[in-house]
């Protein structure tokens, strides 16, 4: 199991959040660290007992929908925004039976009940439909305390790995972006690349990010100091600045002119001139 865990800051940073006891909040963060690759904590109740309010809290994070409880069994309902391993790497979920009671939402947050349109956990890791999946076994076939033996899993190329032909998607190419986009500042391009696919989900996107990046990579904000104030790319995309142009954008249209309506604005204004 991988020691680092990522927390997504539109999980933390929410009002639900912050209206969480700070011992809540505090308890949170230890079971995310606690999590196993798809979010699941068998641990939970240890956990909590290390604090003086961990039993209440672990009732109001469940209360509040932070968690999904499943006998001793919790899982943290927005693993998936925040967390997302390597599709190479992925192993077969280690509770199969919960793991066809968890839906995926559209914006990967898990849930309990069935959603139109969403798979479960279960099938996104193996691409088998948990009813044909559970057939196949007994109940004594399924180990409730680890990963099954021979329990097979989806496999798939690695969307992570940067390619070296273009990533074609519906918003248009990832690749021409970040050759587009400042090199000291295009951060993870794994992360990017992620964000990329759910940002821009259009050629009409794609048209617009990449008109409005020219008038950023122009604008005064982002050419002054060094680029030091220019954003991560992850950053550019997620905040939704792709989506506007620089203030001064106007301004350097004018600046830009070519040499020849130059020329031609000084013989207008010299004719003006002429006639005062």
């Amino acid at each position: 199991m991988a020691d680092r865990r990522m927390i997504h800051r539109k999980v933390v940073e929410s009002d639900a959040f912050y209206g969480l006891p700070p011992t809540a909040q505090a308890l949170y963060l230890h079971l995310t660290i606690a999590g196993d690759e798809d979010g699941f904590v068998n641990c939970a109740s240890s956990i909590a007992s290390r604090f003086k309010t961990g039993k209440t809290d672990l009732q109001t994070l469940v209360k509040k929908r932070f968690l999904l409880k499943f006998d001793e069994v919790y899982v943290i309902k927005h693993w998936r925004i925040g967390n997302s391993l390597k599709n190479d790497r992925k192993k077969p979920p280690a509770y199969p039976g919960l793991a066809a009671k968890i839906w995926i939402k559209s914006n990967r947050a898990y849930t309990d009940h069935p959603v139109e349109g969403c798979v479960t956990l279960l099938e996104t890791k193996t691409g088998i439909r948990p009813e044909s999946q559970m057939e196949s076994k007994t109940e004594s076939e399924w180990n409730p305390d680890g990963i099954q033996n021979g329990f097979p899993i989806r496999t798939e190329p690695n969307k992570n790995r940067i390619r070296t032909e273009p990533n074609r998607t519906p918003g248009g190419d990832f690749q021409k972006l970040l050759m587009e986009y400042p090199e000291a500042r295009r951060g993870s391009e794994a992360q990017a690349e992620e964000l990329f696919r759910v940002e821009i989900t259009s050629e009409e996107a794609f048209g617009q990010a990449m008109e409005n990046l020219t008038d950023w990579k122009r604008s005064e904000q982002w050419t002054k100091e060094g680029g030091r104030f220019i954003p991560y790319l992850a950053n550019w995309l997620e905040r939704g600045v792709w989506k506007t142009r620089p203030p001064d954008a106007g301004y350097k249209e004018r600046r830009d002119l070519s040499e020849e309506e130059l020329e031609a604005i000084r013989q207008t204004m010299a004719e003006d001139m002429e006639g005062w």
